[in-house]
């Protein structure tokens, strides 16, 4: 089997977009959290 075959190559680009996403989520919510009203 070819590691890097096309659904390989999205199977890790969707995955590394979720962890994006939702690290950026995380860091816009906790700005908002610790912001000083």
């Amino acid at each position: 089997m070819k590691l890097l075959n096309p659904k390989t190559i999205i199977a890790i680009g969707t995955f590394a977009a979720t962890l994006a996403l939702a690290g950026s989520v995380d860091a816009a919510s906790t700005n908002v959290m610790y912001r000083p009203l």
